[in-house]
């Protein structure tokens, strides 16, 4: 989402450091209504909000940590907590960047009516649960460090990171460690999956709720939440990739293009007529039935996002020879398991412009054990933005990810990486996919069959 100011468009008062916009999908204009700007609906947010995550004005720290409990909350919820102080603890909690509140404009005499609820920002909500910890008061920082050193003893494994812990200073991560994470909640997550993986044990890896369950049954089991962050502490720590680690429950592999699936001799998947996709068992259709890949089909098109992979389908200049897919995200076993199973086709893959991104490709390319060719995925892209906004310790960590990548992209990203790792302005931002639909869809066919010219000569895998 990108915000359009409307301030000079209302009647109706608004309070210092406070602005008026309208919030518009990526690579659209503002919301229209018969022709002329709609802004019934709208959104107060920060001026210009502070880089750091301090405490509004006024505010004490069980109320903030109660804001921060939820993605958004009714505006009657507020006024019953701080009654005739509402509208004023409203606007510090804007003013700070931690929330934005949804209001209803009057379209007649384009006045306020009223407000409808708080909404945690982006930003915040990348560090709301350990922003409540904080403030809510953790556990000591040094009873969390010896608690960690306890876990460790014994896991050769984590032997040099135990050392590391060791000799750092409580509550602090540990300078070189292999984690590179930003913070210490960040850290405090990795070593305990870390430990809770290598204790595990057996022929099979774990699901990240089998781990969960025991590595944070002290929190929240297994309703503990996976950010990107804590996955790449993660990564760095045990020194493989997330679908590496864990066994990933059979899930849905969606597809759209010409490819059929045949159980028993009898089409149960028809990826060609299905509208808008079709959905084929990640497991399932490695160990039962066959493929048939129909004629004129040039390629395969793994997609990161699902609204991309939606909006591929609907080009058939791509369907007509290139098979869609999208696999959640994560290149799991059952996808890899796909993707081989349509070999010789080439493979070309289109994600986020940042350091997850590219980690995601590199992985792929790496399991399915043949090059893989990167679109819209450029050094240029990447500069125009749109950049996502990032948490200064996300965007360190990010920048250390992208520079441990450089010798392991794929050629044609790396241009990419080292902008993310070094770039003096932007370095640890990224581009989302989605951000990029106006400029690239309209040549995505182009660029596919740019792919396949490339294919017989030396590629950027």
């Amino acid at each position: 989402m990108h915000l359009v100011d409307v301030q000079d468009l209302i009647a109706s008062p608004v309070p210092d450091g406070v602005r008026v916009v309208v919030r518009c999908p990526e690579g659209k204009g503002a919301p229209q209504k018969f022709g002329t700007l709609d802004f019934s609906t709208v959104f107060l947010v920060a001026e210009n909000p502070p880089d750091e995550f301090a405490n509004p004005d006024g505010l004490e720290s069980r109320d903030l940590a109660w804001v921060l409990e939820k993605p958004s909350r009714k505006l009657k919820t507020v006024q019953d907590r701080w009654g005739s102080r509402a509208n004023d603890v409203l606007n510090e909690l804007i003013r700070s960047g931690a929330v934005m509140v949804k209001a209803r404009v009057n379209m007649r005499d384009l006045r306020i009516k009223r407000y409808l609820q708080i909404i945690r920002t982006p930003l915040w909500s990348e560090r709301a649960d350990e922003r409540r910890r904080e403030l809510l008061g953790r556990i000591d920082p040094g009873q969390a460090r010896t608690g960690l050193l306890d876990l460790m003893q014994g896991i050769s494994e984590l032997e040099t990171e135990r050392d590391l812990l060791l000799n750092s200073e409580p509550g602090a991560v540990p300078e070189g460690s292999a984690t590179r994470a930003g913070h210490w909640d960040t850290y405090d997550f990795a070593v305990r999956v870390a430990c809770r993986w290598y204790k595990h044990g057996g022929d099979r890896h774990p699901t990240r709720r089998e781990v969960s369950s025991r590595s944070h049954a002290h929190t929240s089991g297994t309703k503990t939440r996976w950010t990107d962050a804590r996955i790449h502490a993660v990564e760095n720590l045990l020194r493989k990739y997330i679908s590496e680690l864990f066994d990933f429950p059979d899930h849905e592999i969606r597809v759209k293009g010409p490819l059929r699936w045949y159980k028993d001799d009898v089409p149960a998947v028809d990826a060609v007529t299905a509208e808008p996709w079709a959905g084929l068992p990640s497991n399932g259709v490695r160990e039962t039935g066959t493929l048939e890949q129909v004629k004129g089909i040039r390629g395969v098109l793994v997609l990161e996002n699902q609204d991309t992979f939606y909006r591929s389908c609907q080009i058939p200049a791509i369907t007509e020879g290139w098979v869609c897919v999208w696999g959640a995200g994560y290149a799991s076993d059952g996808l890899v398991g796909f993707l081989r199973m349509l070999a010789p086709l080439p493979i070309a893959v289109w994600g986020d412009l940042d350091a997850h991104g590219i980690a995601i490709i590199a992985n792929l390319r790496d399991r399915v054990e043949r090059d893989v060719y990167p679109v819209a995925m450029t050094a240029e892209a990447w500069l125009g933005g749109p950049h996502r906004p990032q948490p200064p310790e996300r965007r360190e960590q990010d920048a250390k990810k992208a520079a441990g990548l450089l010798d392991q992209a794929p050629d044609a990203l790396r241009p990419v990486a080292a902008l993310i790792a070094d770039h003096p302005e932007l370095a640890g931002l990224g581009v989302e996919q989605e951000a990029q639909h106006t400029e690239v869809l309209p040549g995505l066919a182009d660029l596919l069959a740019g792919v396949l010219d490339s294919v017989h000569s030396p590629s950027g895998a």
